[in-house]
C-alpha cells in the first residue's frame, strides 16, 4: 500500500532517474575515497594491435597458485619490420666486410611486449652473461632467508685456470673477506671473474637449477659448454623489470647493480649520453674466434626497450663497434617512433 502511495506521488520515470543519480554519485564517491591508493600503486597499459597466439610462463608455487612470470605474443611486430630490415641489412654488410661472422639481435618494447628478432635460432656461449643467473639465484635466497647478502666469504688468491678475462676494470684484494653483497657488486658492475668464482663455489645449486626450470630455459650442463639464444636470455631481464620472479626489493636491487655496469663500449656507445641502461656484457676469445654479447634495458623517456645482441667475429674490437652501431640504429628508431 505504501508503494502505491509513493508511486502516485512520484512517477516511475522520475523514480528510476533518482535511483540512477544516487547510484552514480555513490560510485564516484567510493572510487575517489577507496581507489586513491590503488591508482598511485598501479599503472595500466593499453596494448594496441595485440595479435593472438599468446605464450605464457607461469611459476609452480603450489597446486593452486601459479603466478604469471612471462607473457609473449608469438608473432613478431609488423610495425617494426622496417627496423628489422634495416638491422638485417647492416649485419649482412658487416659480414661481407669481415667485421662479423654472425650476429643475433632481439628487440622488445617493455611497455607492450612488441618485439622483433634477427637470426633468432643462432645459439651462443653466454660467457659472463651467465652472471645474471647467479645474481638472481643469490637474491632468491635472500628473499627466502633474509641476511644471506651479508654473509662473509673468503677470497684467497686470484684464480687462473679457466678464468681468462679480456676486459678488466677491477680486481679483488687477495686474502680478504667480502660480503656476498660486495661480491655481487664486483661480479655485475665490473664483471669480475674472481668474485664470480667465489660466488659459484658457494652457490645453492638447487635454487640455480630451479631458476632455469621456472623460466623454461635449457638447464646448464654439469660439464661442458652451455648455449642460449637472445630471446631466451632476455627472460632474465624481463622478470627483473616486471618483478615477477623476485620480490620488488630484490628486483630493484638487481636493476640498480646493472645500471652501474662499467662497460660502455657496446650498447651504451650508440645512445645519447645520460640515458640510464641496465645492462650486462659477456666476452670470450677461444681458438681465434671472439664472442661479444650484451643485453640491457634502455630507459628512453617513458618507452623503455630491451636490446640483446650476441655476436661472433675474428676479434673483440670490431664486435664492440658493430654492437654500438646496432644499438644506435635501434635508438634512432625508438626516438622517432616511441
Amino acid at each position: 500500500m505504501k508503494y502505491l502511495l509513493f508511486e502516485k506521488r512520484l512517477p516511475v520515470f522520475w523514480f528510476v532517474l533518482l535511483v540512477l543519480v544516487v547510484g552514480l554519485s555513490s560510485f564516484v564517491l567510493i572510487n575517489k575515497v577507496g581507489s586513491k591508493e590503488a591508482r598511485q600503486e598501479t599503472v595500466s597499459t593499453v596494448v594496441n594491435d595485440c595479435i593472438g597466439n599468446m605464450d605464457q610462463v607461469r611459476g609452480r608455487r603450489s597446486k593452486f597458485i601459479k603466478p604469471l612470470l612471462l607473457t609473449d605474443v608469438l608473432v613478431q611486430d609488423r610495425a617494426m619490420s622496417g627496423l628489422r630490415d634495416h638491422l638485417q641489412g647492416y649485419i649482412n654488410q658487416q659480414i661481407s666486410a669481415n667485421a662479423l661472422q654472425v650476429a643475433s639481435v632481439y628487440i622488445r618494447k617493455m611497455d607492450n611486449g612488441s618485439h622483433i628478432s634477427i637470426n633468432e635460432n643462432e645459439l651462443f656461449n653466454p660467457a659472463s652473461l651467465m652472471k645474471i643467473a647467479y645474481l638472481i639465484t643469490y637474491l632468491e635466497e635472500e628473499d627466502m632467508n633474509p641476511g644471506r647478502l651479508q654473509k662473509r666469504l673468503y677470497f684467497d688468491k686470484h684464480f687462473s685456470a679457466g678464468n681468462s678475462q679480456n676486459i678488466v676494470d677491477f680486481q679483488l684484494k687477495e686474502k680478504t673477506f667480502y660480503t656476498v653483497s660486495e661480491l655481487l657488486y664486483a661480479m655485475i658492475v665490473y664483471s669480475d671473474n674472481d668474485a664470480t668464482t667465489v660466488l659459484m663455489q658457494n652457490l645453492n645449486n638447487a635454487v640455480f637449477k630451479k631458476l632455469f626450470s621456472d623460466l623454461q630455459l635449457p638447464p646448464p650442463p654439469m660439464q661442458g659448454e652451455y648455449f642460449i639464444g637472445t630471446a631466451d636470455y632476455s627472460k632474465f631481464f624481463r622478470v627483473l623489470y616486471s618483478s615477477t620472479y623476485l620480490s620488488n626489493s630484490s628486483s630493484e636491487y638487481a636493476i640498480n647493480l646493472l645500471l652501474k655496469s662499467s662497460f660502455k663500449d657496446g650498447i651504451c656507445s650508440g645512445l645519447d649520453s645520460g640515458i640510464p641502461v641496465a645492462h650486462k656484457f659477456g666476452e670470450r676469445v677461444l681458438n681465434n674466434v671472439a664472442q661479444l654479447h650484451e643485453c640491457g634495458i634502455v630507459y628512453h623517456n617513458d618507452s623503455p626497450y630491451l636490446i640483446c645482441v650476441m655476436s661472433k667475429g675474428n676479434s673483440l674490437a670490431p664486435l664492440k663497434r658493430v654492437m654500438g652501431e646496432i644499438s644506435g640504429i635501434v635508438f634512432q628508431y625508438m626516438k622517432t617512433n616511441s
